[in-house]
């Protein structure tokens, strides 16, 4: 199989999805749910990366259907979280909020069967047919280099805004994900191409991986703390309110704890690191 077909690496993502959905409607463990996400993210990054460089008729978007579930599949483990977070704050506490953990569960068995209801392989193999229409036979090297670069320019162009507010928070990770997923997608087909990641990736992998975990728990604590907004709250009783206001205040607090340190290191160290990747794309215009 020619690793650099795009084709075949739509294919190989696809026939991961099938088999992690399978595994998520058996039992729906979050760390599943996580793998499964990873994958759909993979996708999503690399049909970003080759649409860049197409014609509208030729571009492949991941269906509806599968965005939906990919959505179902994240509300899922958002909770899931919330009730490990939950659970993991009030251990030595002899009161806990009992009403609030039940009302997730509830929410959590009610998501189960929307995601198992849509017909997700029937969906994939039929994107996986329509990837059969795709005209390139090899992945444009140049193009890689050129979509890392431009994510770069964006999570830099957010830093020079100094806007800081949590959607651009989220779009920063976004950028970093899509840089590092097209970086793994070129180290898979290095043998292929002229091009090497490893030098770059050995280099700056431990640095940005600690960036995005940060970033990830950055957004958990904004999740935890959406899940408990007034639309969660008001059909508790007032026991399970206050417990669950004093929980809400220390996710805030542990919120702007780590937003403070991520500014810190998005305003005075990340620049030096993504010039790294954006020497990627000025290598391979030469």
């Amino acid at each position: 199989m020619d690793k650099s077909d795009p084709k075949n690496i739509i294919k190989k993502h696809y026939r991961k999805l099938i088999k992690l959905i399978t595994i998520v409607n058996k039992h729906f463990k979050t760390e599943s749910i996580h793998e499964l996400r990873v994958e759909y993210k993979k996708l999503r990054a690399f049909l970003r990366m080759i649409s860049e460089e197409k014609d509208a008729e030729q571009k492949i978007k991941i269906p509806g259907k599968l965005k939906k579930a990919y959505h179902i599949a994240g509300s899922i483990r958002d909770l899931q979280l919330q009730c490990k977070s939950i659970l993991a704050i009030t251990e030595e506490e002899t009161k806990k909020p009992k009403s609030y953990l039940k009302l997730i569960e509830q929410q959590i068995k009610k998501l189960k069967p929307e995601f198992s209801d849509i017909p997700l392989k029937k969906t994939i193999k039929k994107s996986i047919k329509k990837t059969g229409e795709l005209t390139v036979e090899k992945i444009n090297i140049i193009q890689s280099g050129k979509f890392i670069n431009n994510n770069c320019t964006a999570i830099m162009a957010i830093i020079t805004s100094r806007n800081f507010d949590d959607v651009n928070m989220h779009a920063i990770r976004k950028h970093l994900k899509d840089i590092f997923y097209t970086m793994q997608e070129l180290e898979d087909i290095n043998n292929e191409t002229e091009f090497n990641t490893r030098a770059i990736a050995k280099e700056e992998i431990e640095y940005f991986d600690q960036l995005l975990e940060e970033l990830g728990n950055f957004q958990d604590k904004c999740t935890s703390i959406a899940l408990l907004d007034d639309n969660w709250l008001y059909s508790l009783n007032s026991a399970n309110r206050q417990i669950l206001k004093g929980i809400k205040e220390t996710f805030i607090a542990d919120k702007y704890t780590i937003k403070n340190d991520l500014i810190n290191k998005l305003q005075h160290e990340i620049i030096p690191h993504l010039q790294v990747f954006q020497n990627i794309d000025m290598h391979l215009a030469n």
